[in-house]
Order: structure tokens, then C-alpha cells, then sequence
């Protein structure tokens, strides 16, 4: 019971010391509301821009044209010198689009043997199953960042109806059906040897390799370590490659 006493007038006094501190022009931390705390008046800082931006999707390459594709399909079909292609697929109760990637795997897929999508179809396999086919693969190519594809029909595909209408939903859904061109690299043909300055450059460099070899701690380590298991053969320290000694007229 003294405690409480003792607690009770430790409270009134501090209460009683606030209204005096207060009429007299103080202010505490517990007379600023609740709002003013949490939203501060200030204008928000400007975040930081950084100088260098690291794109880190895979399919960056593919998507500017410089990725690397597989050459000596001119003569094949179907060729393999694409990013992703587009297939249409038709049985007699279900119909079926996907976009293969050149690796092989199956990246997006929009089916009929969806329940989602079947539920909303007269049938499976009759020209408006075919357009909305084409409309969902549209969406989710858009959603998966897929914008340009390579449509490579099938033998009867020109005469079907179908296929028609799916190429124009695709089209309609902004998925355009031809793929950027390859970004071919500059040929640098190397050494020329019959430049004198070239071949002297060469030479320098191949001399400062094989000083470093010299030098290079871990070899001499390993030569150490071979020598103590009784091992004759050291390590072959990088020797320069020796120009032709022979000149062109």
C-alpha cells in the first residue's frame, strides 16, 4: 500500500509540473498527435537513379536480336532457326496452341482441355474455339513479355479456315508474327602475318605471358609439391607460340 501511495503522488506532482511548464509556453512529445507523427509535412525525398542498370532476364538477347541461332535449316522443315514459334495443334475433340522456345521446351500453352476455357465454348474444335485459342495465347504472350514469334504452318494449314482466324487473333491480341533478324557480329580475321607490326606485338605479348608463367606462384608451388612425392615431371611453365620463319613475298 505505501508503494501505491508513494506512486500515486509521484504522478499527481508530475501531472501538476506539466500544467504549470505549459502555461508557461512548454510543449511535450505526448501533445503532438497521433497524425503528426506517423505523416510528416516535409516534401519525400527524390529517390536515387543509378547510373548502371543490370537487365537480368534471360531472354534479353533473344528479345534485341542478338542472341545466337542455329544455322543450316534452309533446307529442312521444319527449320530450327528461331526464338519461339507458335504451333497449332487440331484433334477431333480438342484444340491446342503453344509457343515452343528453340530449346525445345513448351513455354506458354492455352488449351481447350482447359476447364476455364471450355466452359465458355459451344465446342472444342469449331472456328470459335480456334479464335479463342488464338485470343487467350495473345493475352498470356503479352503477360510473359513475348511479343514476336515465328509462325511455321503446317502442310494443309493454308487451306484451313482455322488456322486463318487463329493467326488473326493473334494479331488483333499484338503479337506479331515475325521475329527481329539476327544481329551478326563483325568478322575479325585475326593475325595478319605479313604485317611486321602485328607480328612484333604478338610476340611482345606472348614474351610478357611467358614471364608470368615465371612467376607464378602456384606453379612453383606444384613443381614444389611433385618433387616431394617423388614425381620428375614439373609442371610446363606457358611458352610462347613461334612465329612462321618463313616470309611472304
Amino acid at each position: 500500500m505505501n508503494l501505491q501511495r508513494m506512486k500515486s503522488t509521484f504522478l499527481s506532482v508530475i501531472g501538476v509540473s506539466k500544467q504549470i511548464l505549459r502555461q508557461s509556453g512548454a510543449k511535450f512529445e505526448s501533445d503532438v498527435p497521433v497524425y503528426a507523427k506517423t505523416f510528416s509535412t516535409s516534401p519525400p525525398s527524390q529517390p536515387v537513379v543509378e547510373k548502371y542498370f543490370v537487365n537480368r532476364n534471360p531472354r534479353n538477347l533473344e528479345f534485341m536480336g542478338i542472341a545466337w541461332r542455329r544455322v543450316g535449316w534452309k533446307f529442312q522443315y521444319p527449320p530450327r532457326d528461331f526464338y519461339h514459334r507458335v504451333i497449332f495443334e487440331r484433334t477431333n475433340r480438342h484444340t491446342t496452341a503453344y509457343i515452343e522456345h528453340c530449346s525445345g521446351k513448351r513455354v506458354i500453352t492455352a488449351s481447350t482441355r482447359e476447364l476455364a476455357i471450355a466452359r465458355h465454348l459451344y465446342s472444342n474444335v469449331d472456328l470459335c474455339a480456334a479464335v479463342n485459342i488464338g485470343r487467350v495465347l495473345a493475352q498470356r504472350c503479352q503477360e510473359s513479355g513475348i511479343t514476336e514469334i515465328t509462325c511455321q504452318p503446317s502442310a494443309n494449314s493454308e487451306r484451313s479456315e482455322k488456322f486463318e482466324l487463329f493467326q488473326k487473333a493473334l494479331v488483333d491480341g499484338g503479337v506479331e508474327l515475325q521475329e527481329p533478324q539476327e544481329v551478326a557480329p563483325d568478322y575479325d580475321p585475326g593475325i595478319n602475318y605479313s604485317d611486321e607490326k602485328e607480328v612484333a606485338d604478338l610476340h611482345r605479348r606472348q614474351l610478357l605471358v611467358h614471364k608470368l608463367g615465371e612467376k607464378s606462384r602456384t606453379i612453383k608451388t606444384l613443381n614444389i609439391k611433385k618433387k616431394l612425392r617423388g614425381r620428375r615431371r614439373p609442371w610446363p611453365y606457358p611458352t610462347p607460340l613461334e612465329p612462321p620463319s618463313y616470309t611472304y613475298n
